[in-house]
């Protein structure tokens, strides 16, 4: 199996011979598919195993063999895994490659440190909007203070404002996040070759669990951005409010 730009180079076709050629050996292979490996990825031809270890002369061996782990992060504790289990070398990506790991880190960082500042930025937002409601509503705050509500049940009123207004903005918010995501991720760049299927133009691994930690921490921050006004709301004195 050639890819794209192999076949393409070489002005072969599905069904065409080619013959590879090793350091004293060559082989010619019949052309069974072309495959398109993306605009980034590593050009590579692929041959069954038994020819192959003819062509390289390696017997019944095989030298190499790759996996793919369900993380990209986890690949050390796979290869060491895999160490301890079978006497092989077994070598991860991000420790042949620990630029590349790095970058992914930064990105990631930026990623997390954009997230924090804007949960701070929804949180002073969301607290001034409820401090605003403490002054309008002094009055009535006054009025239950002299009725015989106590400073602990004016807290909780206004704690409860918080928590209805973090969960109505955070599950609509991560609903129309995820709906935004998902059209998008639907999108592809255009094909590199006629018959082809581009790439995804925006990449996205969106699951449950991202989506639940995100409403957790919006509604956790506008619980502690609610908790300022209430603590105001209930030390109001009602005889100055009403006066």
């Amino acid at each position: 199996v050639l890819n794209y730009k192999s076949a393409r180079d070489l002005g072969v076709a599905t069904g065409d011979r080619v013959r590879f050629a090793a350091e004293r050996h060559s082989a010619s292979f019949l052309i069974a598919g072309i495959y398109d490996p993306g605009r980034n990825a590593v050009r590579a031809e692929y041959i069954t195993l038994r020819p192959a270890q003819s062509l390289f002369e390696t017997g019944s061996a095989v030298t190499l063999i790759l996996i793919k782990g369900e993380s990209l992060y986890r690949s050390d504790a796979l290869a060491d895994r895999i160490a301890t289990l079978l006497p092989v070398q077994a070598k991860s990506w991000s420790r042949e490659f620990p630029d590349v790991l790095g970058s992914m880190n930064a990105y990631d960082a930026s990623a997390y440190l954009i997230s924090g500042f804007s949960l701070v930025a929804s949180g002073f937002a969301i607290a001034s909007i409820l401090i605003v409601s403490v002054v309008q509503k002094g009055r009535q705050i006054g009025i239950l203070k002299g009725i015989g509500a106590t400073s602990r049940q004016i807290m909780t009123t206004f704690l409860l404002e918080g928590l209805f207004i973090s969960l109505i903005g955070s599950v609509s918010g991560a609903a129309i996040a995820s709906a935004l995501i998902l059209v998008l991720g639907g999108l592809r760049q255009p094909a590199s070759r006629p018959g082809g299927i581009g790439e995804l133009l925006f990449p996205s691994d969106l699951t449950w669990q991202l989506v639940a930690s995100a409403i957790a921490s919006a509604i956790a921050t506008t619980v502690l951005a609610a908790a300022l006004p209430a603590r105001q709301a209930a030390h109001l004195d009602p005889a100055e409010v009403l006066r």
